[in-house]
């Protein structure tokens, strides 16, 4: 692990000098005209009037990209028609999903996990979490991660993985991290997208190409 903090706050550091957007207000109502937005501690749920449990699981990164800004950066249409948790990179992908599942049952939503994402940091938080052939989220979604060798090393990865990277600084970074996995995912079947633009790019991206898969 230290070598991947290092690593994380070497990435913080580029951004911080290389910024083009203000942190987001924390304070802030996240609620629309069709869902409403529940926090509990650093975990938020949103809830679509719709009635439906398909609930979307997100992990946020570093900095600007907490799960606030995450939630920003998800389509209107899917906060309409999906229950979403999201939660924050310093905890775990269990206690994001444990606290979330709580809020939602508390709702009358005994959710149906569609899609688990987590971004920068998150997806690091994301790998450490996933288990080879799991079947709790028909996709997963790695959002230009930070990778450690030795945590991706522990599963093969199946066709259910999204992998996107591509960022300066993250692709000097990881490079040997993002060989290993992009050739592990696009032999078991998934996805790999080598695309280069902004880091903070990326979520928006990939969550509008496919909004139908979270």
């Amino acid at each position: 692990m230290p070598a991947l903090y290092a690593a994380l706050l070497a990435v913080l550091v580029y951004l911080w000098l290389n910024k083009s957007e203000k942190a987001q207000d924390t304070t802030r109502n996240l609620s629309g005209d069709a869902w409403t937005v529940t926090r509990n501690g650093d975990t938020i749920v949103s809830i679509p009037q719709a009635l439906t449990s398909e609930t979307a699981v997100i992990i946020g990164g570093m900095y600007q990209s907490d799960e606030e800004w995450m939630f920003d950066q998800i389509p209107e249409q899917i906060k309409r028609e999906r229950c979403i948790i999201l939660g924050p990179w310093t905890q775990s992908v269990d206690a994001t999903i444990n606290e979330g599942v709580s809020i939602l049952n508390r709702n009358n939503r005994d959710p149906k996990f569609t899609s688990l994402s987590g971004f920068s940091a998150g997806g690091y938080r994301v790998t450490e979490w996933y288990t080879s052939g799991q079947k709790s989220f028909e996709t997963v979604f790695l959002i230009d991660p930070a990778l450690e060798m030795k945590t991706i090393l522990k599963n093969s990865y199946g066709a259910e993985v999204v992998l996107a990277f591509g960022s300066n600084p993250m692709e000097g970074l990881y490079s040997d991290e993002y060989t290993y996995l992009s050739n592990r995912i696009t032999s078991a079947g998934g996805i790999v997208e080598n695309i280069e633009m902004y880091h903070y790019e990326y979520p928006s991206y990939l969550f509008q190409k496919y909004q139908f898969s979270l």
